[in-house]
């Protein structure tokens, strides 16, 4: 039932794919993780017969990952078309590229051993690099972050 929601993002695989659901009280989060490693994530009603947006109308959100480390995060709309956040400078597609990965690999493991509740204050240290572009790939922002953020983003937490 799931898939035929997935479908509409044509940028992601399909094939052989594992599901997870979290269910809540009036609706469903629904993680589909495909063989490359890449996770697509979206809302249904509590049946599974309807979609639900998240925040300005975005439906489905997907996290790339290379080699175990989350790349991308593109949003998109309820028709699977890349859609930015309206709030935020039309703000759909992010970038992550990683300067210092033995040094984020020790920041990772740190704020892992706290539940991720090690805020850290460290973007000075160019760690990651974060692109934010818009529904049309155009360059908006382009800044280090602290790893918490990033964290945040490899554990699926980075939602709109």
């Amino acid at each position: 039932m799931y898939i035929k929601y997935a479908k509409k993002v044509s940028s992601f695989n399909t094939e052989n794919i594992t599901i997870q659901i979290n269910e809540f009280y009036r609706e469903k989060e629904i993680s589909l993780t495909n063989e490359q490693g890449d996770v697509l994530i979206f809302k249904t009603d509590k049946k599974g017969n309807v979609l639900q947006d998240y925040h300005c109308g975005l439906t489905f959100i997907l996290y790339n990952f290379i080699n175990g480390h989350v790349k991308k995060i593109t949003t998109f709309g309820s028709n699977g078309k890349i859609k930015g956040d309206a709030e935020f400078n039309n703000i759909a597609i992010i970038e992550l590229q990683i300067k210092k990965s033995n040094e984020l690999d020790k920041k990772l493991k740190l704020i892992s051993d706290q539940d991720g509740n090690l805020h850290t204050y460290d973007a000075n240290e160019q760690l990651v690099l974060k692109r934010s572009l818009n529904s049309k790939g155009e360059l908006l922002q382009e800044k280090y972050i602290n790893s918490h953020e990033y964290w945040d983003m490899q554990y699926l937490l980075h939602k709109p």
